[in-house]
């Protein structure tokens, strides 16, 4: 998230610590939410980390027309094993009802 995914890739490679001892989030950001845009922004981060999959995976705001196919991807690419767990960032009561109705 915030642009340090590249620095953070090369953090995890450089420390020396085993992956599955490791918890890395990451955020799918506004410009990137819908279904098709949220899995190539996933591929993108994953490239950037260095990664197989990521702990947590995290919309980061309900964009209004986007969010309930943004949250579809990420079930899908938790369904693949590409990211252990989901959620949501900035959320209100409204917006979870939707999701989860869906």
């Amino acid at each position: 998230a915030y642009n340090n995914e590249e620095g953070v890739g090369q953090a995890i490679r450089e420390c020396g610590v085993a992956r599955d001892e490791l918890f890395i989030t990451t955020k799918v950001w506004n410009p990137d939410q819908g279904y098709e845009s949220t899995l190539k922004a996933f591929e993108v981060s994953r490239r950037k980390l260095g990664l197989d999959y990521i702990d947590l995976y995290l919309i980061h705001w309900p964009v209004v027309g986007k969010y309930r196919e943004t949250w579809k991807a990420l079930i899908h690419l938790q369904e693949e094993g590409l990211i252990k767990s989901i959620g949501v960032s900035n959320f209100q009561i409204h917006h979870l009802k939707e999701i989860i109705e869906d």
